[in-house]
């Protein structure tokens, strides 16, 4: 299988082959963004700012985050929301250690996760 994720600049799509899944119930959380798009995630999802450093999502909200623009490019929009969850079963992507793409909304979706490169 294959995933959209951010090339090594943050700034354009690129394709990535999924390495593996592994699942694990964590505490979660709901991210929301200013245009409303939301990801429901771990507390230990790494969240990729525009210069490559990380945050966790307790420690998101008023940051940036990647987002499709839903023509095929990116955006940065800010967090306006993290809101408790709950403990839910969340599936832990590999894909070589980059940021891809993920989403609760069907069609835009928000960039987090793997963002260690190996």
């Amino acid at each position: 299988d294959w995933i959209d994720v951010l090339d090594d600049s943050y700034s354009e799509l690129r394709r990535a082959r999924v390495d593996g899944v592994e699942f694990s119930m964590q505490p979660c959380v709901k991210i929301v963004s200013e245009s409303g798009l939301s990801i429901t995630c771990s507390l230990s999802t790494p969240l990729t700012q525009k210069d490559g450093s990380t945050l966790r999502p307790l420690q998101a909200k008023g940051a940036d985050i990647a987002a499709d623009d839903g023509n095929g490019g990116i955006v940065w929009e800010k967090i306006v929301a993290v809101e408790y969850a709950g403990d839910l079963m969340v599936a832990h992507i590999h894909v070589g250690g980059r940021t891809y793409a993920a989403s609760d909304v069907i069609g835009r979706r928000l960039f987090t996760h793997n963002v260690q490169k190996v």
